[in-house]
C-alpha cells in the first residue's frame, strides 16, 4: 500500500481523529471524489483490526502537519517548478518557505528533490554529507538542515520513515545505478530499525486520543510489519526494473552486495538487502543457464569449424562470439557468486564455466595449432575471472607456455 493509496490519505484523515470525524471526512470526500473508495476507506478504518493494516502502512508519531508536508513534497518532486508546491506559505518569515526559497531548482530535479534526499542520509551524516557536496554554497547545505528540523526527519520513527522512502523510491527521478543502491540502503536500514513494541506502542496513544480499542496482541503488529516488508520488496523489485539498462541494474546490486559483505562480518545486515539479492538470483538464474547453453553452443560451433579446416575468418568470429558470451556470464553472475562467497560457498558456477573453456582452447592448439586464437581465449578468461586464484593458477601455466612456443615462433621466423 503506496501512502497515496491509504485510507487516511484518502479521506484526509488523521490516526488521531475518531469515529464520528472519520464518518464526517468521508462523506465531505465522497461529494467531490470515488463515492465506494471513499466508504471502503471509512469502514477500514473505523473497524479496529481492518484498521491496523492502515495504521502500520501510514505515517504512525509523525505530526499531520509534517505528514501533509512529506506527501506534498512527494506529489511535487522530479520537474515541478517551486511554485506547484502548494504548502509554501505566503509569509517569507515562515521558515520552510524561507528555506525551500533560496533552493535552486531544474526541469529534472527540483527543489522537492534536493529536500527528499535528505530522507536517506543517517541523521549523523547529513550535515557533513550536505556541507562536503555544497561547501561552495554553504547556505544550501544550512537551509536543508533547516527544513530536515522543520519536518521532523530527525525524530521519524522506523516505520514511518520506511513508509516515505517506499514512496519515494516509486517516485526517484534518477535511476542510475549509484542513486537507486542508496536509497535502497536507506529503506533496508529503516526496516530493520522497526521495533514492534515501539510501534505498538505509538499505534496505541493514538488510539487512545481517538478512542479506538488498543491492540493488545503484539503478533498483529508484527504481522502488519511483514506484510510491509514483502510491500517494499515489491517497490525494489519496481525501481530497478526501470533501472536503465541490465549493466545499470547489475552495478546496483554489486553495491548492495558489497554492504551485504561488510554488514554480514558485523552480523547487522538489513533482511531487506538479502531479500533484494535473492530476488535478483531467482531472476537472473535462467538468463545464466541460456547464456552457459550459448558458451557451449559456440563451443560445438569452434570445434567443428576448426575439425572442417574453415578459414581463420571464420573462426575468429566465433571466438569473438564464444568470448562475448563468457564476458556476459560472468557480468550476471558476478553479484550471486560474490554473494554465495560472502555466505562461504564455493564458486563452482565460475570455475566450470572456465574451465569448459579452457579445455576448448587447449584442444584448439593441440589438434589444430591454432596458437594466436588460443592464447586470445586464455588472456580473455585470465582477465574476465581475474579474482578467482583457483582459475588463474590454472590457466597461467597452460597461457605461460603458450607464450614460450609463440616466442620460439617468432625466433625462427
Amino acid at each position: 500500500m503506496d501512502l497515496f493509496e491509504n485510507p487516511f490519505h484518502i479521506l484526509g484523515a488523521t490516526p488521531l481523529d475518531d469515529i464520528r470525524k472519520i464518518g464526517e471526512l468521508a462523506v465531505a470526500k465522497s461529494l467531490l471524489s470515488d463515492d465506494e473508495k471513499c466508504m471502503k476507506a471509512r469502514a477500514t478504518l473505523t473497524h479496529p483490526r481492518d484498521r491496523v493494516a492502515a495504521e502500520v502502512a501510514w505515517l504512525p508519531g509523525m505530526k499531520s502537519d509534517n505528514a501533509d508536508e512529506m506527501l506534498m513534497l512527494l506529489e511535487t518532486s522530479a520537474g515541478n517548478d517551486i511554485s506547484h508546491i502548494e504548502f509554501l506559505s505566503n509569509d517569507q518569515n515562515d521558515s520552510l518557505a524561507a528555506a525551500l526559497s533560496r533552493l535552486p531548482c531544474t526541469d529534472t530535479y527540483n527543489v522537492a528533490d534536493e529536500v527528499l534526499d535528505i530522507l536517506k542520509l543517517p541523521h549523523e551524516d547529513s550535515k557533513h554529507e550536505n556541507i562536503t557536496q555544497h561547501k561552495r554554497h554553504s547556505y544550501k547545505a544550512d537551509n536543508l538542515m533547516q527544513i530536515r528540523q522543520y519536518l521532523g526527519m530527525d525524530k521519524m520513527n522506523a516505520i514511518a520513515r520506511s513508509n516515505i522512502l517506499a514512496a519515494r523510491l516509486l517516485r526517484l527521478p534518477n535511476h542510475t545505478a549509484n542513486y537507486v543502491a542508496n536509497w535502497i540502503l536507506a529503506i533496508a536500514q529503516s526496516f530493520n530499525a522497526i521495533n514492534p513494541e515501539e510501534l505498538c506502542a505509538i499505534i496505541n496513544a493514538a488510539r487512545r486520543e481517538a478512542d479506538f480499542p488498543e491492540i493488545t496482541d503484539i503478533s498483529v503488529v508484527a504481522t502488519e510489519i511483514q506484510n510491509r516488508r514483502h510491500y517494499y520488496q515489491q517497490v525494489i523489485k519496481s525501481v530497478l526494473t526501470r533501472m536503465q539498462s541490465a549493466t545499470e541494474r547489475r552495478d546496483a546490486i554489486m553495491q548492495l552486495v558489497d554492504y551485504s559483505s561488510i554488514t554480514h562480518r558485523e552480523k547487522r545486515k538489513p533482511i531487506l538487502i538479502d531479500d533484494t539479492i535473492d530476488a535478483y538470483t531467482v531472476k537472473t538464474t535462467p538468463i545464466l543457464e541460456n547464456e552457459e547453453k550459448t558458451i557451449e553452443k559456440y563451443d560445438q560451433e569452434l570445434r567443428y569449424a576448426a575439425d572442417t579446416l574453415v578459414s581463420d575468418a571464420t573462426l575468429n568470429s566465433l571466438v569473438d562470439k564464444l568470448i562475448q558470451a563468457v564476458k556476459n556470464w560472468q557480468k550476471m553472475a558476478k553479484p550471486i557468486l560474490l554473494q554465495k562467497k560472502t555466505l562461504g560457498f564455493k564458486d563452482t558456477e565460475s570455475y566450470r564455466v572456465a574451465m569448459d573453456v579452457r579445455r576448448l582452447a587447449v584442444y584448439l592448439y593441440v589438434e589444430h595449432e591454432k596458437l594466436d586464437i588460443s592464447q586470445q581465449i586464455l588472456i580473455v578468461l585470465k582477465e574476465v575471472f581475474a579474482d578467482i586464484p583457483t582459475i588463474v593458477d590454472t590457466i597461467s601455466p597452460d597461457l605461460e607456455t603458450l607464450n614460450k612456443i609463440a616466442g620460439r615462433r617468432n625466433q625462427k621466423n
